[in-house]
């Protein structure tokens, strides 16, 4: 809960709009949920960075990490969902994981407004 409170606020400081908030926190609900259900550690960290238009949220783990080439873009009968909802979700994922952890970095750019189609 404290995870979507944050980045609730973060989006409302880089002015997004309601709708791209909500994809934020349903991106950082996720990369939180596959930490809790992928590894055995304690605690994680979140990091977030606000600029003019754009919020990067990182979450970072300190478990035993696993091969990033194994993922593909597509889900499988091995996993893969959450990372797939969270693409669908922020405009640009960086996943590195080492044998020490994971880290994933979350970019997400505000919605122009004023780009509805004409009539």
């Amino acid at each position: 809960m404290l995870a979507r409170l944050v980045v609730s606020c973060a989006g409302q400081l880089a002015e997004f709009e309601p709708e791209d908030v909500y994809d934020l926190k349903l991106a950082v609900t996720e990369a939180a949920t596959n930490v809790v259900r992928h590894t055995t550690v304690d605690s994680f960290q979140i990091e977030y960075k606000i600029l003019p238009g754009t919020v990067e949220i990182t979450v970072i783990d300190k478990g035993g990490g696993f091969d990033v080439k194994e993922l593909t873009e597509e889900p499988s009968e091995h996993g893969g969902f959450g990372l797939a909802v969270i693409r669908s979700l922020v405009d640009e994922v960086i996943l590195d994981s080492l044998g020490a952890g994971t880290r994933l970095k979350m970019i997400r750019r505000a919605t122009p407004t004023g780009c509805a189609p004409e009539a």
